[in-house]
C-alpha cells in the first residue's frame, strides 16, 4: 500500500456532523449526510469532502461499538437540522497519511501511519484522529477512496 506520509498543520475546519456508532451505520449516516447537503447546495463545491472523526479506536473497540462522527465542511449553524450538530477540527501538528485505497484497506492504512508515529518516535496528542475523504469509492472506476488520515501529534 503506497502512502504519502508527512508532518502538517492543519487548518481549523468548522463542519456539519452527525454521529454514529458502528461499522455498519456508516453507509446510512454518509447517505443522510450526503442528502443533508445536497439540500444546502454544499456537494457542488469543487473541493466538496467528508470527514470522519474518531472517537474510540478500533483497536480497543468492537467495531460496532466504534463512535465515529461524519461531517462535511460547513461553517453555517443556523441553517442545521435536528440531526446535525455543528462540530470543529482546531488547527493542530499532525501526522499526514495520503491514500488511494479499498474501503477494506482503511484498517491497514491507520495501522501503517501508527506505525510511522512510532517508528518516528512521535506521541499522540489527545485529540481525536480524523480523516478528509475526496471522493465516493462505489463511483470510482477503480473502487477505491481518495483519504487523507490525520494523527494529532505532541
Amino acid at each position: 500500500m503506497d502512502a504519502k506520509i508527512e508532518i502538517r498543520e492543519s487548518s481549523t475546519t468548522e463542519l456539519a456532523v452527525m454521529h454514529c456508532t458502528g461499522v455498519d451505520a456508516l453507509d446510512v449516516t454518509f447517505g443522510k449526510l450526503y442528502k443533508w447537503a445536497e439540500k444546502e447546495a454544499i456537494t457542488n463545491h469543487p473541493e466538496f469532502k467528508f470527514v470522519r472523526i474518531f472517537h474510540d479506536s478500533f483497536r480497543n473497540t468492537p467495531p460496532n461499538q466504534v463512535r465515529m462522527s461524519i461531517g462535511v465542511p460547513f461553517n453555517n449553524a443556523d441553517k442545521s437540522d435536528a440531526e446535525i450538530e455543528h462540530a470543529k477540527i482546531s488547527n493542530c501538528k499532525c501526522i499526514v497519511g495520503s491514500f488511494r485505497i479499498a474501503p477494506p484497506d482503511f484498517g491497514n492504512a491507520w495501522e501503517q501511519l501508527f506505525k510511522w508515529m512510532v517508528s518516528h518516535n512521535y506521541q499522540k496528542a489527545n485529540t481525536e484522529p480524523f480523516e478528509f475523504i475526496y471522493n465516493n469509492y462505489q463511483t470510482d472506476p477503480e473502487g477505491k477512496s481518495t483519504v487523507e488520515m490525520y494523527i494529532p501529534i505532541l
